[in-house]
């Protein structure tokens, strides 16, 4: 889902150019069923929503290593260009959403998911 932030950039989200490339994306590499794609949503509507579904975890530099592995499904927030700003930290310290370090070095959104996910994994 996509999550728009204090930082995010790009704000108009063409949802139905996005699940064209998701359908193809998934044709590529030979899947047998095709993600969800959901509308966009505020940060802070995003975590109230799900932050009792599943474990969520926020991806960031200087977080603490994450020590067991979840054992039901997790939710990944990967921030926008410039990182998280303060109030978004602080939602998501109140709603107790613990945090995956990515190292020192600034990583793209699709480099930060896929690091995110293998320390999870």
């Amino acid at each position: 889902m996509p999550v728009i932030s204090e930082r995010t950039i790009k704000k108009d989200f063409n949802l139905e150019r996005a699940q064209k490339i998701v359908i193809e994306a998934s044709e590529q590499c030979g899947r047998g069923d095709i993600p969800t794609l959901h509308s966009p949503k505020k940060l802070k509507n995003a975590v109230d929503e799900y932050k009792n579904k599943i474990d969520l975890y926020f991806a960031d530099k200087g977080q603490n290593e994450i020590k067991k592995k979840p054992k039901k499904s997790v939710g990944i927030l990967i921030g926008p260009e410039g990182g998280w700003s303060q109030a978004e930290i602080q939602i998501f310290k109140t709603a107790k959403i613990k945090g995956i370090d990515l190292g020192n070095l600034v990583l793209r959104a699709e480099t930060a998911a896929i690091v995110s996910a293998s320390k999870l994994l």
